[in-house]
């Protein structure tokens, strides 16, 4: 990761995953089966301008993350997927936060 300006952060990762026995139906998809190794490329930015990252009491934070996994990276199956996010947190008392958050 790394800090591009206040509350901006730009982050590039690999991640290579052993999915067993799952209960997605591949029907058309895919020929691998219920077991299966993901190799995931991830790019994501964020805009993060929470009090706290893990324990937020105020602030807003949005994000989006570019996933690709291919044979290329070590898996068995192969698709693009983009996810994008956003939350609010607003203090109502001193002990209580109200929060909203969508992906």
């Amino acid at each position: 990761r790394r800090y591009v300006s206040p509350g901006i952060t730009l982050g590039l990762g690999y991640a290579l995953l052993e999915h067993f026995a799952t209960t997605f139906d591949a029907w058309g998809t895919t020929d691998v089966g219920r077991d299966y190794t993901e190799g995931r490329l991830a790019l994501d930015v964020s805009h993060d301008l929470r009090d706290n990252a893990i324990q937020p009491t105020r602030g807003q934070r949005v994000f989006a993350r570019l996933e690709r996994v291919d044979e290329a990276f070590g898996a068995d199956v192969e698709f693009t997927r983009l996810r994008t996010g956003a939350g609010v947190w607003v203090p109502v008392t001193e002990d209580l936060t109200w929060s909203l958050d969508a992906e």
